[in-house]
């Protein structure tokens, strides 16, 4: 169980996978069926303000509090 301040979560279009990113620097994806964690992305230096999976592709965006983006798949 993450207990890190959460800022922003999304779930996969067809719904097996949720993210979640906040104040560790770090977006984390997890198995909706069985809320275990499947990868940790940690791309960014500071917060992360927002988590959004693509609606036409496999592929994950993350932004942070100093206004960079990542794209991650």
């Amino acid at each position: 169980v993450n207990s890190v301040k959460v800022t922003s979560c999304h779930f996969s279009l067809d719904g097996k996978l949720l993210t979640s990113g906040g104040h560790d620097k770090e977006a984390i994806l997890w198995y909706t069926d069985t809320l275990k964690p499947k990868s940790t992305l940690e791309e960014h230096s500071v917060l992360i303000t927002d988590v959004r999976f693509s609606p036409s592709m496999p592929r994950l965006a993350t932004s942070s509090f100093n206004k960079t983006v990542s794209l991650g798949c």
